[in-house]
């Protein structure tokens, strides 16, 4: 029997934010949380955008020096694959000195009957990236980093390019409905009731290819097993980038309808040992951004911000990165944008 669906609706009282641990910056030391268990930014100004970019620069520019180290161990295709990644990733262009450059993670994203933004040729069931091109399936990945997101789509309303009614990038405390195991919409698999609402509980990656190139993908709705399966399997790993797994679609149909699915299996095949030293230099800037985005959310959440920083799809840094919110605009490498 269906279960009924829970009616779309804040909660009647919104707690505090859990306090968050600053980045480590300068001396090392880092910020307390006050007596009110809010961040302590409520009662000092929260760290600006630039200073955030000043404390991500030098793991930016540490990456840099060490995928440069691993190149020069390396030959034939794996070392210009690292060449080339170590293009991407350098802010730095020639001809672009007054001018911003970032280095941005593309997303993996299948075409539906009614996908609009997607290359020309591309067709239902196909891979596509939001950096417009259409991958070869099966399409192999090994994931470098893994968390969870709620995020909130009233029905009927779609996710599209559309902002959510509420989203948690860290699937705790969203906004604006806040502390998400007090909500009344707290997704199925996690509400005590059994209640079916329009709240979404996903997995979503920062992966790595064969050809060492960045991507993220999120695993939401009926795509949300593909993601548990790879989260499980990889986990049972030393690192979680020792194996490589496949990336295809799978066609499913329901109630007249046709529509296609993430679907993940292993390889069966190991990461070869450049790949797996270069997951694990990436693994440092994506974490430490990951941490700098966190502390800028929940910064905002305690100045009480009506546009928060890490919610604003025009800042550059989660709302474009590793933050499920905007629905998948490409995440920024350069200055917190993970």
């Amino acid at each position: 029997m269906a279960k009924d669906k829970a009616t779309t609706k804040g909660p009647e009282a919104t707690s505090n934010p859990p306090s968050q641990e600053a980045p480590a910056a300068g001396n090392g030391g880092t910020q307390t949380s006050t007596s009110s268990n809010l961040p302590a930014t409520t009662t000092q100004p929260a760290p600006t955008l630039d200073e955030y970019r000043q404390v991500f620069a030098p793991a930016r520019d540490l990456m840099i020096t060490k995928l440069e180290a691993l190149s020069a161990s390396l030959t034939d295709a794996p070392k210009a694959a690292v060449e080339q990644l170590i293009k991407s990733a350098n802010p730095h262009r020639k001809g672009r000195e007054e001018m911003e450059s970032r280095w941005l993670i593309p997303t993996i994203r299948i075409v539906q009957g009614m996908t609009k933004e997607k290359p020309d040729k591309a067709v239902p069931g196909d891979l596509i990236t939001t950096s417009g091109y259409i991958l070869t399936q099966p399409f192999k990945v090994t994931p470098l980093y893994t968390f969870q997101a709620n995020r909130m789509f009233p029905e009927g309303g779609g996710s599209g390019n559309k902002a959510p009614a509420c989203f948690a990038p860290d699937a705790k405390y969203g906004k604006p409905f806040g502390e998400c195991l007090k909500c009344s919409n707290l997704p199925l698999g996690q509400n005590a009731a059994g209640a079916i609402t329009d709240c979404d509980n996903g997995l979503c990656f920062v992966v790595l290819s064969e050809d060492l190139k960045l991507y993220r993908m999120e695993f939401f709705k009926t795509s949300r097993k593909a993601g548990v399966r790879m989260d499980q399997l990889s986990a049972a790993c030393d690192s979680i980038w020792d194996r490589w797994f496949t990336i295809k679609t799978q066609t499913q149909t329901g109630g007249g309808n046709e529509w296609s699915i993430f679907r993940v299996s292993p390889s069966g095949e190991d990461t070869p040992a450049h790949i797996r030293a270069a997951a694990d230099i990436l693994y440092d800037l994506i974490h430490a951004e990951r941490k700098i985005f966190l502390k800028l959310y929940y910064d905002s959440i305690a100045r009480g911000d009506a546009a928060a920083a890490g919610v604003n799809e025009q800042v550059d840094l989660d709302a474009m990165g590793m933050n499920p919110a905007t629905g998948g605009d490409n995440p920024d490498l350069s200055d917190g944008g993970i």
